[in-house]
């Protein structure tokens, strides 16, 4: 078995073996569905809602 050298070094690159932990890692890391062009992930402020800057924007408790 031949095993790879570092060129730096000369000592033999050695990695660990993969475990379900780093595949889920890996697959929350890289697998998530893409953002479509154009969309913002952070919340809309009054500007992109299409709002005034002169508008006061109240929270009305619609349950009651």
């Amino acid at each position: 078995m031949v095993t790879a050298k570092s060129d730096v070094t000369g000592l033999p690159i050695r990695t660990k073996a993969k475990t379900d932990s780093y595949d889920a890692g890996w697959e929350a890391l890289f697998n998530k569905s893409p953002v479509p062009l154009g969309e913002d992930t952070r919340p809309k402020d009054a500007i992109k809602r299409g709002l005034s800057s002169a508008c006061k924007e109240e929270e009305w408790d619609c349950r009651k």
